[in-house]
């Protein structure tokens, strides 16, 4: 949600021209899956990542903001980073692979 305001540009997010939203949205998700015990790798495919989803849609913010409050609080939101809703399952699928 900060990135979205007028408080930040999502563009000074990322690495070269790898930035912007779906960077954060990569980082958010790779988080998230980190705290379910799913393993991530510095060298996932993320930089060639399907043109399609750089594209982070009103939809896939949505379930962002849900994931970012979840994961604000890990402890207090465990039941939900280990057993996330039905609804995050497409946000959570890498798509960078």
């Amino acid at each position: 949600k900060f990135c979205r305001g007028d408080n930040e540009n999502a563009g000074a997010y990322g690495h070269g021209q790898s930035a912007g939203l779906w960077f954060l949205r990569l980082n958010l998700v790779r988080d998230f899956l980190a705290l379910s015990k799913q393993e991530v790798s510095p060298w996932d495919n993320w930089r060639s990542a399907p043109t399609h989803t750089l594209v982070v849609d009103m939809a896939s913010r949505a379930i962002c903001d849900e994931i970012a409050s979840a994961t604000r609080d890990a402890d207090a939101n465990h039941k939900t980073i280990t057993a996330p809703p039905d609804r995050w399952a497409d946000a959570l699928r890498p798509f960078w692979e």
